[in-house]
């Protein structure tokens, strides 16, 4: 090759990489920002024209999981969760009967008998009865309608609930009192829906 093709290629390869220079950075001053759609000419879309939804299918195609936006279907589900957690009461004792525990099988039964939310009827049978600490007892409630078994007096009592509460026993439906935690001694104990219905548990 002659020194007039030497001169000649080196003109063209010099043309071609200021070419190149000048188009990557006329092209880095017109591309968009990511996340945000705009006409060529770099003026932002209009509000409402499906900008979200662009963005929404532009990180899918990229199959960039953290680019994703929320969706209204997980902010809604999301409101749904709060909603319900703040709907939830703060007190165990007024919503339903806990579930039975691992604790053993029952050392003694109290029923809560038909009738009992009548006042004046046996509420509980026996209405007083001896255990062992450590005893799982057996809470069946017979009647009709709802009821508890709350240690306390009454619903005056500052300590109520606090040492066992079986939370609401719906009619036909059972629960349980676990004695693992109590000293001996007797713990009078009544219904948080009907206060006159009371009993004893006697702790050994």
């Amino acid at each position: 090759m002659g020194s007039t093709g030497k001169v000649a290629l080196s003109v063209i390869m010099g043309i071609g990489a200021f070419t190149g220079i000048l188009c990557y950075y006329a092209f880095a001053l017109v591309a968009p920002e990511p996340g945000e759609m705009t006409f060529v000419t770099g003026e932002p879309l209009p509000e409402g024209s499906g900008q979200t939804t662009a963005s929404s299918s532009a990180s899918e195609v990229g199959g960039s999981e953290g680019n994703k936006p929320q969706t209204t279907t997980a902010n809604t589900s999301a409101e749904i969760g709060n909603a319900t957690a703040t709907n939830v009461p703060d007190n165990d004792s007024s919503t339903t009967a806990s579930p039975p525990s691992d604790a053993g099988p029952p050392a003694a039964i109290l029923k809560i008998p038909q009738g009992a939310s009548v006042q004046g009827n046996p509420s509980y049978d026996p209405d007083s009865l001896t255990v062992k600490a450590g005893d799982t007892i057996a809470v069946d409630n017979e009647d009709s309608t709802p009821h508890t078994v709350t240690n306390g007096k009454d619903a005056t009592d500052p300590n109520m609930g606090k040492l066992f509460d079986t939370s609401i026993i719906n009619a036909g439906d059972s629960s349980e009192i676990v004695t693992t935690d109590l000293q001996p001694g007797e713990y009078p104990f009544f219904c948080s829906v009907h206060p006159y219905m009371t009993g004893t548990m006697t702790v050994q």
